[in-house]
């Protein structure tokens, strides 16, 4: 739910940018911008979740989840 929400919201930025700013867009550039924005509210769910003592593991699976799709490794085979 909350991925469908970044992705939405960042065509907008990107339709808005393109009509007001004449800005271009690329495929590379979008899905780069997506999956900065994702991490960013993900990350911060996950720190969020892991304060709350009924939901500190799932806040941690969560962080090191991230973590491990950050590393370099898989941001060289990522396919998205």
């Amino acid at each position: 739910r909350i991925l469908c929400t970044i992705c939405v919201t960042s065509l907008w930025i990107q339709r808005s940018r393109v009509v007001h700013q004449g800005g271009r867009v690329s495929q590379e550039n979008s899905v780069s911008e997506f999956r900065q924005a994702a991490g960013r509210h993900l990350r911060a769910l996950a720190k969020r979740e892991r304060r709350k003592p009924h939901t500190m593991v799932q806040g941690t699976r969560l962080l090191l989840c991230l973590d491990m799709y950050d590393c370099p490794f898989m941001r060289h085979h990522s396919k998205w």
